[in-house]
């Protein structure tokens, strides 16, 4: 999906257009509308997926960041296709880009932020992979 007509697919607009269709229990509608289109999107979103790293990337030009990982995730499960992405690859990316201040930035080494921590700790919720973050570390910076 995309910001609007003519605009490249991105991964945000997707996973913004999955949100809606739940709220609004619009996958029937959907799918009457554009035949597999559910298995569509997942695949639209599972094939930003750098299998090399395990982030994602916004579009199809390649920018990576956690806020992408977790909008797939959150898009994927809430389609119930988390199973088209490597999981265990996009926790460990997550586990590197953790700061030695106790937060985590968007990429390996890059600065803290509040927001990234958000992105970096729903992604792990998601994946049932909380065990992994140091919260007495990260409780010391928030």
């Amino acid at each position: 999906m995309s910001a609007a007509p003519g605009h490249d697919a991105h991964m945000l607009c997707t996973v913004s257009g999955v949100q809606i269709l739940v709220l609004v229990d619009g996958f029937e509608e959907l799918e009457a509308r554009v035949p597999a289109g559910k298995e569509k999107i997942a695949k639209f979103i599972a094939g930003l997926q750098d299998p090399a790293t395990g982030t994602f990337f916004g579009d199809q030009y390649g920018e990576p960041d956690t806020r992408f990982l977790y909008g797939a995730l959150n898009g994927l499960s809430l389609l119930g296709r988390l199973d088209l992405v490597d999981v265990p690859r996009a926790v460990t990316c997550i586990e590197s880009c953790a700061n030695p201040d106790g937060g985590y930035g968007n990429s390996p080494g890059a600065e803290l932020h509040s927001g990234q921590i958000f992105t970096c700790l729903a992604a792990l919720s998601i994946a049932a992979r909380l065990d992994t973050v140091d919260t007495e570390h990260l409780a010391g910076w928030l």
